[in-house]
């Protein structure tokens, strides 16, 4: 089985503490900084909350297992999000900055995509986050190659600190940090090789150890865009990894507000237009079905990827019962040789091989925005409050 749990660098956080009953309750330390960490899951639902916690209850052969999200949803309060929500964060670091705040962005997806949501850019996106100067102080995701090949001689000449890598990560940092992972988005939890790619939970993390430093006031935004990538290419064991991931990055803030009380949390969940369910309502069927997905170790994009122009040798590699990818993956003959043959795609054969065991669909109803917030109130609703909280000069 894959390992269920991935090192989170700076911060390193073990099984245990991904489950909510596993938090100290102590009283919180009160500190001097106000720091706001909003984390934005585009995709995500109650829906995808329901099956992710029966996921990790099967995978981790823990029936009552309690997750992150469920203390977030007990001692946290639900605020209103409306459907266009992330949109109305516009400039919301870029004025945090001007209050005064530390800023930082971590997201999975392009930085030159996502970055001008969150902060006014003059011109070319990547010149003016390569810049001297550039606003944020913390910046971490895809999108290297936009970037450009000059980006890290760019950012130290003024002073910061290019992270190109994962390996990178374990660098001393100083002054703005930069941290392109990808050239393009980051893969999926379940994909990624952690010594070439960091991921969202080890970037949010490094971001709050480095934003938090000396407590300094700040604004982190974690985006995570690969639920609803998961969802709109309906790979069910990518989407339930990256429940995982996300589940993690919750248990972090929730930790660290253990000791600050003047950490504020903000969660939205931004729901869609499809949502997974089980297509079976029989109990036993469900199990078997997440069973099944807890022994997968790559999505079925994934498995696409590395299957394509393999040989016979690594086919059954592939398929090994004891050490493949894809444990007991069942092909034809004729399968096996049209993948080898390059006449089917092997993402394809993949999917068509599992789908029906998995009893997963996505044509659930349209789920609405849900947001909460912990450490702060938000009575006009989520947007409201978070603009209001940034515009107020940090102290």
């Amino acid at each position: 089985m894959k390992t269920l749990f991935r090192t989170l660098t700076a911060t390193t956080l073990s099984a245990t503490t991904l489950c909510a009953g596993a938090f100290f309750t102590a009283a919180p330390a009160q500190a001097a900084a106000r720091q706001y960490v909003v984390v934005i899951a585009e995709g995500a639902s109650p829906q995808v909350l329901d099956m992710g916690k029966a996921y990790l209850r099967k995978a981790d052969d823990d029936a009552e297992l309690s997750t992150s999200f469920d203390t977030l949803m007990t001692t946290g309060k639900m605020t209103d999000a409306g459907a266009d929500s992330l949109s109305q964060m516009q400039g919301l670091l870029e004025n945090a900055e001007k209050s005064g705040f530390k800023t930082g962005l971590v997201t999975t997806g392009d930085l030159t995509a996502v970055a001008p949501l969150f902060y006014a850019l003059d011109g070319d996106a990547a010149s003016a986050l390569t810049g001297a100067g550039a606003k944020y102080d913390f910046l971490a995701g895809g999108g290297r190659a936009k970037l450009g090949a000059d980006a890290g001689g760019k950012i130290k000449a003024s002073g910061g600190t290019y992270l190109n890598s994962a390996e990178a990560l374990d660098a001393e940092v100083s002054g703005r940090v930069l941290a392109a992972q990808a050239d393009g988005d980051l893969d999926f939890a379940l994909d990624r090789d952690p010594s070439a790619q960091a991921g969202l939970g080890e970037l949010a993390t490094l971001a709050m150890d480095t934003l938090g430093a000396g407590d300094s006031p700040f604004v982190l935004v974690i985006h995570d865009t690969l639920v609803k990538k998961a969802i709109d290419t309906k790979d069910t064991p990518a989407l339930l990894e990256q429940y995982r991931e996300l589940n993690a990055v919750l248990a972090d803030v929730q930790a660290r507000r253990d000791d600050n009380a003047n950490l504020g949390l903000a969660v939205l969940m931004t729901g869609g237009g499809a949502t997974p369910r089980f297509t079976s309502q029989v109990d036993a069927e469900q199990q078997n079905a997440l069973f099944v997905l807890s022994n997968l170790s790559l999505s079925y994009a994934g498995a696409g990827k590395a299957l394509t122009g393999a040989n016979d040798e690594a086919i059954t590699a592939f398929v090994d019962s004891t050490d493949g990818q894809y444990k007991g993956f069942r092909l034809s003959p004729q399968t096996r040789e049209q993948i080898i043959a390059g006449t089917l795609n092997p993402e394809v054969a993949v999917r068509a091989a599992y789908e029906s065991a998995v009893k997963v669909g996505f044509d659930g109803p349209a789920a609405a925005p849900v947001a909460y917030t912990l450490g702060f109130d938000a009575p006009n609703g989520l947007v409201a409050a978070l603009q209001a909280a940034v515009a107020a000069p940090a102290k």
